[in-house]
């Protein structure tokens, strides 16, 4: 054979292979790459739609998160000007008909106290039983106070059986930004 017909029969045979490689990629793995990239794509569709559903579910505890930390934080004092809770106590003194003498004073911190604190020592005079409910009335307040010790003596000068002095410690929690 001569070189020309060699040439022409080798290029034949490899446009027909070709030809062949072609028919197979057309329709046999392109629809399988097509189906596979579809596949792919609802899966990336499905997580784009799952991600934004948790990040509307973030946002929407976030929101309620800060409603409640807003809330946590009006339950401290404020450590440098506490005359808000120190006219509080005054006003529950007063009301329970009591007299109160409050003065600031050093309470020991313990490896397990977590928050600053402002220590007072308050000393009631009056009835036991207003002292009672000045008591319950500041432990069921909407601020965080810790009685830390607490001294009940009946009153010397008075011979009445009921008028005691009321000694307490208390901790007054406070914020630490302001």
């Amino acid at each position: 054979m001569n070189l020309k017909k060699e040439l022409f029969l080798i290029s034949g045979i490899f446009g027909i292979a070709n030809i062949v490689t072609l028919f197979f990629t057309f329709f046999y793995l392109f629809p399988a790459m097509r189906e596979t990239s579809r596949e792919l794509t609802l899966a990336e569709l499905s997580l784009l739609l799952t991600n934004d559903e948790q990040s509307e579910q973030i946002e929407n505890t976030y929101k309620k998160m800060e409603q409640d930390y807003q809330k946590a934080g009006n339950l401290f004092a404020n450590s440098v000007t506490p005359l808000k809770t120190i006219g509080f106590l005054e006003k529950i003194a007063g009301e329970e008909d009591l007299v109160m003498k409050i003065s600031p004073t050093t309470i020991e911190k313990y490896k397990y106290d977590l928050w600053k604190f402002l220590g007072f020592e308050i000393t009631l005079s009056g009835h036991f039983t207003n002292t009672q409910r000045f008591i319950e009335r500041i432990e069921n307040s909407k601020n965080l106070f810790e009685i830390n010790n607490l001294v009940v003596k009946k009153n010397p000068t008075n011979q009445k059986l009921d008028e005691t002095i009321t000694t307490i410690l208390l901790k007054i929690y406070t914020n630490h930004d302001k």
